[in-house]
């Protein structure tokens, strides 16, 4: 997989997708999958993420290979995230499960396939603290682009690779 990898220091903090994660009453990570972004653009530069078994949403931390799934180990058991249901606007699930001792924030970069070949990989951060109680209040996670959205990302997938 080619994947474009659009950071920028314009903004003072890279673009990335930023998680907050909530526990329940008895104090286990809510288990309910959220979407990526609430409101996901129509296309990336006028392409569309190719979906399906051979084309699912990935994500890879410092310490793993690209997977569907990233797991961070904890002093009492670990924390998963498994992305699932990826959508033609590249938008999809996250679904967290395991524990974390105490407030923590991780990171990734997750990434799809587009439709003309190219790839598409925006870091990923998951702000875990277990004195955010309430699982009705998980909601889709918050992108910052410090990047123009529209012209940079346009030019980059729309640009040729060579050799092919």
């Amino acid at each position: 997989m080619r994947a474009t990898s659009p950071l920028s220091g314009t903004g003072g903090y890279p673009s990335h997708i930023y998680c907050k994660l909530y526990y329940d009453t008895n104090g286990l990570l809510c288990p309910n999958s959220f979407k990526a972004l609430a409101m996901p653009p129509a296309n990336i530069g006028g392409h569309y993420c190719k979906t399906g078994g051979e084309f699912p949403p990935r994500i890879a931390t410092a310490e793993t290979p690209w997977a569907t799934s990233a797991t961070w180990p904890d002093v009492l058991g670990q924390f998963t995230v498994e992305l699932k249901n990826l959508q033609p606007n590249c938008n999809f699930d996250i679904v967290p499960s395991g524990f974390s001792e105490g407030p923590r924030i991780l990171a990734g970069i997750v990434a799809g396939v587009l439709d003309n070949g190219r790839g598409i990989a925006i870091p990923i951060v998951f702000d875990i603290d277990p004195q955010r109680v309430g699982c009705t209040y998980q909601a889709a996670c918050q992108p910052t682009w410090s990047w123009d959205l529209s012209e940079l990302v346009d030019n980059c997938v729309n640009t040729p690779v060579y050799p092919p």
